[in-house]
């Protein structure tokens, strides 16, 4: 069996690089998911869920997505995600108890989707609890839902139930037991794969790729370190944006917008 080169400076990528040279005729075949977990430069895990929708849940409340959305930046800048509400709890006399350990994220940006309201949050990657619904989520549970927290300020009856109207929104859980039962599971939000970072960040360059056909302007030592900096990147997942691609490119001095899409299309010929 052919043994890795010591010397082969892509020896962390190619498996069997046999005399020190990539195989394939000088191209490394990387084995790389097309679409990676992002994570945040902590380290912490990017995650999206359906926070809410419109549908009666289990209490007989159907919270408005209007009442969401404009507690939405308050949410944003002061709300957390917990592990099923259980951050803030009332003790015997009554009196509020505050649980740190709970507290297992917070929320990154909010959006709409039809009539859903969807939660990017960031999942702290040292919290015990977050840690659990991570593990459910690399074994593809769908059965990791959210649920909306907050002081309700605004209410009214409606058909079937309650409508909220207005909410001070301050919490998200993660929980198995959702109140509303009828929203979707989390999952792992991706970053970019090497097909759409190229699609991304080449729109508007106005450089026929064929001049670079073959990656003909990258062969020689040169652009070696920036393709070896960003298949490293799109291996630990942490190819979210077109920020994370241009502050490599600038580490490298590769400047002309031209040499990066030939870098990026390069790139996206040795993922497979």
């Amino acid at each position: 069996m052919p043994q890795k080169g010591k010397n082969c400076q892509w020896r962390r990528y190619c498996s069997h690089c046999g005399n020190g040279k990539p195989p394939n005729g000088g191209r490394v075949v990387l084995e790389l998911l097309q679409k990676s977990i992002a994570k945040s430069k902590n380290g912490n895990y990017i995650v999206e869920v359906e926070a809410s929708n419109e549908n009666l849940d289990l209490e007989g409340q159907r919270v408005l997505q209007s009442a969401l959305l404009r507690s939405k930046d308050y949410f944003l800048h002061n709300g957390v995600i917990s592990k099923d509400h259980r951050h803030k709890e009332n003790d015997r006399s009554g009196n509020t108890v505050y649980r740190e350990d709970f507290v297992i994220g917070e929320p990154l940006s909010v959006r709409v989707d039809g009539g859903s309201v969807i939660v990017k949050l960031e999942l702290y990657g040292g919290n015990k609890y977050a840690q659990d619904f991570v593990k459910l989520l690399r074994n593809n549970s769908s059965r990791v839902k959210a649920s909306v927290g907050g002081s309700i300020l605004e209410k009214e009856e409606g058909e079937g139930g309650e409508r909220i109207k207005t909410v001070l929104w301050d919490d998200l859980a993660l929980t198995i037991a959702p109140v509303n039962p009828t929203l979707s599971g989390a999952y792992f939000a991706k970053s970019l794969s090497s097909a759409d970072l190229v699609k991304t960040l080449t729109a508007g360059y106005g450089t026929d790729s064929a001049e670079f056909a073959g990656g003909r302007a990258l062969q020689g030592g040169k652009y070696e370190p920036v393709m070896i900096d960003l298949i490293e990147c799109f291996r630990k997942g942490l190819i979210a944006n077109q920020k994370n691609v241009i502050s490599i490119f600038r580490k490298n001095n590769i400047i002309e917008k031209k040499y990066q899409r030939a870098v990026l299309e390069e790139i996206a010929g040795l993922v497979k």
